[in-house]
Parts: structure tokens; C-alpha cells; sequence
């Protein structure tokens, strides 16, 4: 039989060993912050994969992200490594989320304390969870669901957040399907995305939709959002960008700056992206410095 490490991804045997045991992962890890009652949310893949996909094994799996409240974020790390978790980045856990492992397991885990970098957009922690209700029939196990609005605004988000272009219909597909289940009228979703910030990013998410079959049912609302003349330029520009250039270029995340939720955002994670890189430039000098003295 093959190691969960040999096994192809995306192959059916991958994907059924990844729901399966993502499944019993998710179980364990439930049941070891429930004794300590931490709420916990799972996100992106394996909350998609087990709420809007007929087939699960349809919607390939990489991870297990998950969502703890920020007070909470250093507990839940313990707690993981108390299951034999181990970090994969020695300069893990940064403000954003850790990665951690566990020998024999097939999926990692993505701990998040924020859905997305604090400047970025002002879907906050705290109000996902408070907008969450407690569910254990979709993942046999008591977890926080996310509410639907902010599945839908997390994958907005994360659209622009990635620059992701039409390259990636994968991406865009996740996202209709959580907007045929959206069962809210336009102008919700629309005052939804205002209110966190998402406006540009529901325009960028627009054109990526209407360039490759238009707005499904359900997400009409990406339309009914406040005027934001700047906003829209800024959008399409990022998507023209994106689809001339691809969604890793250069020019394609520079523009994806302009799709936070405000200009001063967009100025915050210049400054933040700076201070990321000097903080690792430091990690690895002192990571070398260590070296040597220890062979001394």
C-alpha cells in the first residue's frame, strides 16, 4: 500500500486518503481544543470540499486550515505540538498563520489567528467568530461554521489577495458554487463587503467573473456595492494586469496592492512586506552566526 507521502496529488487515491484521514486529523484536533475551549473554524479547502462540493473527492485538498480566536493563537499552537505536531518554517508562527506537521499525517495544518494581514481588509477574527454558529453535522465533530456571507467574502479576498487571474479556474469555481448557496439578497452582500473593506477586491473579483461567464446567481450583490470611482480603475487595471501578465508577475502584485481596502492599507503592507524581509534577512544571519559558533 502506498505512504501517504508517495501518493499523487490530485490522484483519487490521494483525495480519498486526504478526506478520510483530513477527517480523523480535524477530530483529533477538535477534541484537544475543545478540553481547552478554543473555538476553531475550518477554512478554504476542507470547508468547501465538505459544504458546497456533491463529491468531496472532487475538490482537491492540500491542507487543513484553521481558524483560532488571536487571544488563543499561542495555546492552539501548544496544543498542536502537544499532538505531535512540528513546525515546518523554524521562523513559524508569524502574525499571520504557522504551518505545522505530523509524522504519518497526509495533510499539514494551516493554524490562522486573521483570515488575511491586518492591513489588508477589515474582515476581523473576532466577528467571524462571532457571526459563526456552532456545527457538528457537516465535519462530525462541534467546529464553528463560518457564516456564509464571510465564506464569501473570504474568497473574494483571497482572489485579490493572490491576484489570481483566469488562469486559476479552480479558484473561481469555489467561489460560485458558495454563491449559489448564498441565500441573501444583493444588497446584503454588497453592504457585507463594504463594511470589511472588500468593495475593491468584490470589483476585481467582478471582472475576473463577467470575463469568464459572468455573475452566477447569488453573488449579484458584487454589484451592489458604494460608488468608488478609484476603486473600479484600480480593479480593472489589476485585472488586465493580471490576464496580460499572469498573476505571479511583478506588475500583477503590484497593482494587487491597490485592491485593500484603503489606501493607507495599501501603504501598510508595503511597510509590512519590508519589515518581513528584513526580519528573515536578520533570522538568517543570526541563523548562520549560530553555525558557526556551535562549530567552534
Amino acid at each position: 500500500m502506498n505512504s501517504p507521502s508517495t501518493l499523487r496529488y490530485g490522484s483519487q487515491a490521494q483525495q480519498f486518503a486526504a478526506l478520510v484521514g483530513g477527517r480523523e486529523q480535524l477530530q483529533r484536533i477538535a477534541e484537544c481544543f475543545g478540553e481547552r475551549r478554543i473555538s476553531l473554524m475550518p477554512l478554504k479547502g476542507m470547508l468547501l470540499r465538505e459544504r458546497y462540493y456533491e463529491d468531496p473527492l472532487s475538490r482537491p485538498v492540500k491542507d487543513i486550515d484553521l481558524l483560532v480566536p488571536r487571544a488563543r493563537y499561542q495555546e492552539a499552537i501548544r496544543c498542536l505540538e502537544e499532538l505531535e505536531y512540528i513546525r515546518t518554517d523554524p521562523t513559524s508562527p508569524n502574525h499571520f498563520q504557522c504551518a505545522l506537521r505530523r509524522k504519518g499525517s497526509l495533510l499539514a495544518v494551516d493554524l490562522h489567528r486573521s483570515l488575511f494581514e491586518d492591513t489588508r481588509y477589515g474582515l476581523d477574527t473576532a466577528g467571524v467568530f462571532r457571526r459563526a454558529e456552532l456545527n457538528e453535522s457537516v465535519f462530525g465533530t462541534p467546529v464553528s461554521l463560518m457564516n456564509e456571507l464571510d465564506v464569501v467574502g473570504h474568497l473574494v479576498g483571497k482572489l485579490a489577495s493572490d491576484h489570481v487571474a483566469l488562469a486559476h479556474p479552480s479558484r473561481l469555481e469555489d467561489l460560485r458554487r458558495a454563491g449559489r448557496r448564498l441565500s441573501v439578497s444583493p444588497a446584503v452582500l454588497g453592504r457585507h463587503l463594504d463594511d470589511h473593506g472588500l468593495s475593491r477586491a468584490a470589483r476585481y473579483t467582478t471582472g475576473l467573473l463577467q470575463r469568464s461567464g459572468g455573475l452566477p446567481p447569488g453573488l449579484q450583490g458584487l454589484n451592489a456595492l458604494s460608488a468608488d470611482p478609484w476603486g473600479s480603475a484600480l480593479a480593472e487595471l489589476a485585472v488586465k494586469t493580471g490576464v496580460l501578465c499572469g498573476g505571479t508577475s511583478v506588475p500583477a502584485k503590484v497593482t494587487a496592492l491597490g485592491l485593500t481596502g484603503s489606501t493607507l492599507g495599501s501603504v501598510g503592507l508595503i511597510f509590512a512586506g519590508m519589515r518581513k524581509r528584513f526580519r528573515r534577512s536578520r533570522e538568517k544571519i543570526e541563523s548562520r552566526t549560530n553555525v558557526i559558533g556551535s562549530s567552534e
